[in-house]
């Protein structure tokens, strides 16, 4: 569990980058497409 909320500060964080870099508000880390792979590998380490 702790993990988890490791990795949501972690993107969080990426996102604030992203927007402060590209001084774009809609950008995301989604932008780089690394939410998606992150968050569902994180899920299934999880469960392991």
């Amino acid at each position: 569990m702790l993990v988890l909320a490791a990795a949501g500060m972690a993107l969080a964080l990426a996102g604030a980058v992203l927007q402060g870099v590209t001084r774009n508000d809609l950008a995301d880390p989604g932008l780089l497409v690394l939410m998606r792979e992150q968050v569902s590998g994180l899920q299934s380490f999880t469960y392991l």
